[in-house]
């Protein structure tokens, strides 16, 4: 049998590590170059550029980011005047997508709400009712001419009532 030797990464007696000499072929350690010191971060822009940013954001109380940032919303805002803008109710009951519901409350008075689904105003009385109260809320699609007639039957109430 031949033993075939390869390299096994070892530099022998000293070599190449921090007990070998400082000259020779086999050095040490190099001393690290320069000092330890962070180096300091750069300011891009001219000294003057950055004493009129700073100027600038004690003025307005910003961040250049945050007030570019502003700026480009508040501009956004004044090319499209209904950005944000919610419908009034008074829009809503008038718009033809939005239907009426008679909502019977067990042991309370029944009202009409606008929505588009029952499903809708359902999800709207849960914010309103607690949740074990959930199942004693009836609601029923009404027609116009029914909704006409409620009110009606609930102002000949009011009044032979006083």
């Amino acid at each position: 049998m031949i033993n075939e030797d390869a390299p096994t990464m070892s530099a022998g007696n000293g070599g190449f590590s921090g007990s070998a000499a400082s000259t020779g072929p086999v050095a040490g350690f190099d001393p690290i170059l320069g000092s330890n010191k962070k180096p300091k971060k750069r300011k891009f822009g001219t000294k003057k550029d950055v004493k009129e940013e700073k100027k600038e954001e004690k003025k307005k109380g910003r961040h250049p980011r945050d007030q570019k940032e502003l700026d480009r919303a508040q501009a956004y805002i004044k090319k499209h005047p209904k950005f944000g803008v919610k419908e009034d109710a008074s829009d809503r009951y008038g718009k033809s997508n939005y239907l009426p519901f008679l909502v019977s409350y067990d042991g309370a008075e029944q009202y009409v709400l606008y929505g588009k689904s029952p499903a809708e105003i359902k999800i709207q009385l849960r914010k309103i009712y607690r949740p074990e109260n959930h199942n004693k809320i009836k609601v029923k699609r009404l027609y116009p001419n029914e909704v006409i007639q409620f009110y009606w039957k609930k102002r000949q109430n009011a009044l032979t009532d006083q």
